[in-house]
């Protein structure tokens, strides 16, 4: 069960793709690029992308908890590479957003924020 219903089916779980445009977040600190993983939107308007996460802060508010997040886009098919509008920018921050706390919550137990960086154990 998660968090965040609207992303369930929308994203999986992926290796690092063979020509990532980077992969600074997931090299950083000595992760070994073979047991890294990231994001693939499988449906929707983002579809095809590939990401990963880089450092997320958790920062509690009053009645609040914010979460700011790194990312880096590893792979974006063609007919999707364009300059973002704000509106489409705040979509997509928003969208990762619920796909992080979901992958948290999906993966309790599995899971390990170190550096603020997220390693799922499996």
């Amino acid at each position: 069960m998660s968090l965040n219903e609207d992303v369930i089916g929308l994203y999986e779980i992926v290796r690092v793709p063979d020509k990532p445009t980077s992969i600074r977040n997931i090299i950083e600190d000595g992760v070994d690029e073979s047991k890294a993983w990231c994001v693939k939107i499988k449906k929707g308007k983002w579809k095809g992308i590939i990401y990963s996460y880089g450092k997320i802060d958790f920062k509690k508010g009053w009645n609040s908890l914010k979460v700011n997040i790194e990312s880096d886009i590893l792979f974006v098919p063609e007919d999707k590479r364009k300059e973002l509008k704000e509106e489409e920018y705040k979509e997509w921050e928003t969208l990762i957003g619920k796909i992080a706390i979901n992958i948290i919550y999906d993966n309790e137990g599995n899971f390990d924020l170190k550096s603020g960086k997220m390693f799922i154990n499996k």
